[in-house]
């Protein structure tokens, strides 16, 4: 059983009495674990701040099993509370947690729960909201009493990590404001900075667009960037060029003649990127500012135009990010033990033997607990061969184990979800289905997708296939690492790289092979890897 994965310093008190209140409601219900259902009811019975929030939809001791209807009234859940308080006095609450016995969902959500504490900094610590989040992110009797409430993750968002018990009232005030009318030579300076920021916003785009075509001949964010300098185009459209012109005076600008040493040098491709990036966003805020003084219309486009720009800043330096960690991951190992003739301990060590760098621990059907194990196991052999680990479907997994990253279903958890609670290091890849999916992968922040289903797979099965039209397709769009999946053996992979891979995911070829170090390394060979 895997250690519990938290001390009682890293809880609120309210967190602290909810976890024993839930191994105080196990013990009495006569259940073997602490499961979910135990923590839900523990959530309402105490006063905390998850209680408020989930009496905002409805959720009480009454939507839970009739095991739980005893302690439905008042005077029963304020005995129960008292009694847990009681005994938390005799025993400390090292032992408490020590002594649990949790339920596979239970652990995970507790994992979960702890990530979302973790991303408010290193000091903070485990809140009742934080347990409830966890618990909306794993399936069950649990989600289905959230799913009839209208409670999701999305729906809580908004309520969570937020200062509260404070109310705010605006103070009244006697002011009366006086708008002076625009002069002449106020107009003039506004046309000045409109026009200096205009231009500033322009060559940024330029270099940002030169990169994307020339440096990395990416089609996709070459095409993004024109057509976000056109849209840019129109908005300025809204201004008298003629005027912002004549208000131009170069010689007379101060801005000129001053310069610091960080501008004279760019250390790498990043710094040029995250420059120019900052120079686009910062004129477009001004030019969204100043363009309501005389181009009112103007002002939300730019608005509109500045949240692109962050969107595709995101974009570049995942790709960038990307590219790097996976330069040498050419092929990747999708690992299924009831594939592996011998095991998936011979099959996984010989292939990283052979110079495999990324594998991805794919079991539809084990256990959680047994997940973790498993996944820890393969942690260590991929950290002795220097390659990665990815776990799919369950970023629950990749925080117990430490790995690399987690990879996702297109009904998964939606990238932006899975990033909140990995954090920015962790690798995140999604499998898309046609060319759509595989745009918007890139602009959602995905570090590598899943192009396919190729051919016939041993391991999903699937009405139809992308085939290698979609190779064609990605291959001459995007330049994100992306791996061709399913089906992909010795026998058919150079048709794949005909069609514009140079990666590629396989299971069957590798785990069902005789020898999978021979396997590995003819694919390497054939990938040039």
């Amino acid at each position: 059983m895997p250690s519990f994965p938290f001390t009682e310093q890293y809880l609120t008190a309210g967190a602290l009495r909810t976890l024993q209140l839930a191994q105080h409601l196990q013990m009495a219900l006569g259940g073997e674990q602490v499961t979910p259902e135990h923590l839900l009811a523990a959530l309402i019975l105490d006063e905390s701040r998850a209680t408020g929030m989930l009496n905002q939809f409805d959720v009480d001791i009454h939507t839970l099993p009739e095991a739980y209807q005893p302690y439905a009234t008042e005077e029963a859940a304020a005995d129960l509370s008292a009694k847990v308080s009681s005994e938390s006095l005799d025993r400390p609450a090292h032992e408490t947690l020590s002594g649990m016995n949790p339920s596979d969902e239970f652990y995970a959500a507790l994992l979960v729960a702890q990530q979302r504490a973790a991303s408010l900094g290193r000091h903070a610590e485990i809140g009742t909201e934080h347990l409830l989040w966890g618990l909306l992110h794993h399936p069950g009797p649990v989600g289905a009493i959230f799913e009839a409430h209208q409670l999701s993750a999305a729906t809580l968002e908004p309520e969570l990590d937020t200062q509260s018990g404070f109310e705010t009232h605006p103070l009244k005030v006697d002011v009366q404001l006086h708008v002076a009318e625009t002069t002449t030579s106020d107009r003039t300076n506004t046309c000045r900075i409109l026009d200096a920021a205009s231009n500033r916003a322009r060559e940024g785009l330029r270099v940002l667009e030169d990169f994307a075509r020339f440096a990395w001949d990416d089609t996709f964010l070459s095409r993004e960037l024109k057509e976000l300098r056109h849209r840019f185009t129109a908005a300025c459209g809204e201004f008298n060029q003629r005027e912002l012109i004549a208000s131009r005076n170069t010689l007379g600008d101060v801005g000129t003649s001053i310069s610091t040493a960080a501008e004279q040098k760019r250390e790498s491709s990043v710094a040029v990127l995250t420059a120019n990036f900052k120079r686009l966003e910062e004129s477009l805020r001004t030019l969204e500012e100043w363009s309501k003084v005389i181009a009112q219309h103007a002002a939300p486009q730019f608005e509109q135009i500045r949240y692109q720009a962050y969107q595709l800043e995101k974009a570049f330096m995942n790709l960038l990010h990307a590219r790097d960690v996976l330069r040498d991951a050419r092929l990747y190992l999708l690992l299924t033990e009831s594939l592996c003739h011998h095991g998936s301990g011979p099959a996984v060590r010989a292939a990283l033997d052979a110079g495999l760098k990324v594998v991805q621990v794919r079991e539809k059907e084990m256990p959680t607990r047994a997940l973790i194990e498993h996944a820890q196991r393969v942690r260590e052999w991929t950290r002795a061969a220097g390659a990665l680990l990815i776990i799919n479907d369950r970023p629950d997994i990749v925080m117990a184990c430490d790995a690399d990253g987690v990879h996702l279903g297109q009904d998964d958890f939606p990238i932006d979800e899975a990033r909140r609670m990995l954090g920015a290091n962790k690798l995140i890849g999604i499998s898309t289905h046609h060319i759509e999916q595989a745009r918007d992968a890139v602009l959602q922040g995905a570090d590598y997708i899943g192009v396919g289903p190729t051919f016939t797979s041993t391991t999903k099965q699937f009405e139809a296939f992308a085939g290698l039209d979609y190779i064609r397709e990605v291959a001459a769009e995007i330049t994100l690492p992306w791996y061709p999946i399913g089906g992909i053996s010795p026998q058919n992979l150079q048709e794949a790289i005909h069609a514009g891979a140079t990666r590629a995911a396989v299971s069957g070829a590798i785990c069902g092979a005789e020898k999978p170090g021979e396997v590995t390394r003819e694919l390497l060979a054939m990938l040039g890897g």
